[in-house]
């Protein structure tokens, strides 16, 4: 079972994602920073994110020498394996990390990052029990967090929930969280 997120409610997502990153870091921190988004949920929370926090659309094109401190946008971030990819291609510290969604765990694991100077989330997201069928949670060295956090589905995406199969001993794509006519990546 999961959540989903209509438009309307990820436009108030954002917004308030915007108004933390507003508490967290002055107006001149904000305008210096570059926003990379992580593809493609982040792309659009990043669009979003632009007209909220009025950003320089210089701010939004990265270049190959960039010097300028960067904040990561994504939409959901469950176990953080896409995160800590993108902040080991960047190869550099202060990075921000921005999302819609996060469980608090998580946050606080990626905090402990020290390439991390700061991570804001709009959404929190519960913990579900660990199921006994998912022998690979611990086992992946990549996340910040072996957690089961609860799904959550927007308009153009849904979280890949994954299942052991334990009669072939492998890990098999599990059902759809939403109907196709209210995502894009399944229409």
């Amino acid at each position: 079972e999961g959540r989903y997120i209509d438009y309307d409610e990820v436009e108030a997502a954002v917004e308030r994602l915007a108004a933390l990153l507003g508490e967290q870091l002055s107006v001149e921190e904000l305008s210096s920073r570059a926003f990379v988004a992580i593809p493609r949920g982040g792309l659009i929370v990043l669009g979003m994110l632009s007209y909220f926090l009025s950003l320089d659309p210089e701010q939004l094109i990265l270049r190959p020498d960039d010097s300028r401190r960067k904040v990561l946008i994504d939409d959901v971030v469950l176990s953080g394996s896409r995160l800590r990819s993108t902040i080991d291609e960047l190869g550099e510290d202060d990075v921000w990390v921005a999302h819609i969604a996060s469980h608090p765990d998580l946050r606080s694991a990626v905090l402990s990052d020290s390439r991390v100077s700061g991570c804001a989330a709009a959404i929190d997201l519960d913990e579900d029990p660990l199921p006994a069928d998912r022998p690979w949670a611990d086992m992946d060295e990549d996340s910040y967090w072996t957690g089961n956090p609860e799904l959550i589905a927007f308009p153009w995406s849904e979280p890949d929930e994954l299942i052991w199969d334990q009669a072939n001993e492998r890990v098999e794509p599990g059902w759809r969280l939403v109907s196709p006519e209210k995502s894009m990546k399944t229409r």
